[in-house]
C-alpha cells in the first residue's frame, strides 16, 4: 500500500451504521486514496482504492454515498449488497465538484465552486443554491432539519451559513477559527468534517485549534473535543450514545488515520490506528482489473496445462520402440 504526500487538508468523511461498521475516508493511502469499512468485529475492508474522498454520508437506508474530486469527479453510491451505481461523473469539476458536496434526504447534490453553492436534483438539473458569496467555502453540510449550513473561512475567522430552501443565507456562529501565533495559514487552519447530533446542535472540526467544536441551536459555541499527541481531528459521527472521531497528523510527517471513540461520559479510546492494526483487506475491483478469482483460474488452468504436456512427453518416451 503506497502512502502519498498531503499538501491540502486531509479527508473528514466518517459514518457508523446500524451494525456498529465505521465508513470512512482516506486520501494518503493507496494512490490517490481510500474508503475504508472497519466492520464491528474490527477486520478493515478496502471498499475503494485510488479514489480521492473527502467526504461521505451514510443514508437512512444504509447506503453509503461518496465522491472522487481529483481530476474527474464521480458521486458513487456503494449499497450494503455490495452494488455501486454512479449517480453523477464529469471531468468538469464546475459542472460537479466532488471535493466539496453533500448529499440531501431528498437525493439533490449540493457542492460548492467558484464562491457559491450549487444544487443538482434528483433529475440532473442544475441551479445556483443561493446568490450568497463566500470567500472560501470547503464544506457543506446538509441537516436534517431541512437547512443547509456552509463554512466560510475567506476572511480568517471562521463561519458557518445557515441557508434556508428559499436561498436566503444567515450566519449562524462566527468567531470559529483558532489564531496561532505563526500567523494564519488559509491551507491549514480550516473548518472541516460538520454534523449534527440529533437534538439541532452543530458540530464542526478546526484544525488549528485541534479541537471538535459544538454549536448550540442559539449559535453559540463551546469546545466539545481536544486531540492529544499532534493529532487534530477532521469529522465525527454519533451512534448509540457515543462519538466517533476521525484523526489525522501531519507534523514530522503524515499518520492517520485513526479513529477514536469518546462515550458519554467523556472516555476516550482509540478503536482504530491505521498505522498498527492488523488489517484485513477486501477491495471491490475496478473495471477491467481482474480479480483474485479470475487470477486464480487463470494460474490452475496454466498448470493443468503444464502436467499433461509432462505427462505426454513422458508417455512418449517411454513407448515402445516400432
Amino acid at each position: 500500500m503506497g502512502t502519498t504526500v498531503v499538501n491540502a487538508h486531509p479527508s473528514y468523511g466518517i459514518a457508523v451504521d446500524d451494525e456498529g461498521a465505521i465508513y470512512f475516508a482516506d486520501i494518503i493511502h493507496n494512490g490517490r486514496g481510500s474508503v475504508w469499512k472497519l466492520t464491528s468485529e474490527g477486520n478493515l475492508e478496502l471498499l475503494l482504492s485510488n479514489f480521492h474522498a473527502h467526504n461521505l454520508i451514510l443514508t437512512a437506508n444504509q447506503e453509503l454515498i461518496t465522491a472522487q474530486g481529483e481530476e474527474w469527479h464521480t458521486l458513487l453510491r456503494l449499497k450494503p449488497n455490495g452494488i455501486k451505481d454512479t449517480l453523477y461523473h464529469t471531468a468538469n469539476f464546475r459542472e460537479f465538484n466532488g471535493g466539496n458536496y453533500t448529499f440531501t434526504s431528498t437525493g439533490n447534490i449540493v457542492f460548492g465552486i467558484d464562491n457559491f453553492l450549487w444544487v443538482i436534483n434528483s433529475e440532473g438539473k442544475k441551479r445556483k443554491l443561493s446568490d450568497h458569496m463566500f470567500g472560501w467555502n470547503q464544506i457543506i453540510h446538509a441537516h436534517e432539519n431541512g437547512y443547509i449550513y456552509a463554512t466560510d473561512i475567506g476572511d480568517s475567522t471562521g463561519k458557518i451559513y445557515q441557508i434556508d430552501q428559499a436561498g436566503k443565507a444567515l450566519v449562524y456562529a462566527a468567531g470559529l477559527l483558532t489564531h496561532l501565533p505563526r500567523g494564519y495559514d488559509k491551507h491549514q487552519d480550516v473548518l472541516l468534517g460538520m454534523t449534527s447530533d440529533g437534538n439541532g446542535n452543530l458540530y464542526v472540526a478546526e484544525t488549528a485549534g485541534q479541537r471538535i467544536i459544538k454549536i448550540l441551536t442559539d449559535g453559540s459555541h463551546e469546545t466539545f473535543y481536544r486531540s492529544k499527541d499532534d493529532y487534530f481531528p477532521t469529522g465525527l459521527d454519533f451512534s448509540n450514545n457515543q462519538t466517533y472521531i476521525l484523526e489525522f497528523k501531519m507534523k514530522g510527517g503524515n499518520a492517520g488515520p485513526r479513529i477514536t471513540r469518546v462515550d458519554s461520559a467523556g472516555g476516550r479510546k482509540v478503536v482504530f490506528d491505521f498505522e498498527t492494526h492488523h488489517k484485513k483487506v477486501s477491495p471491490i475491483v475496478a473495471p477491467n482489473t481482474p480479480n483474485s478469482g479470475t487470477f486464480l483460474w487463470v494460474l490452475g488452468m496454466v498448470l493443468i496445462m503444464v502436467i499433461g504436456v509432462i505427462v505426454f512427453l513422458k508417455m512418449k518416451l517411454h513407448a515402445p520402440a516400432t
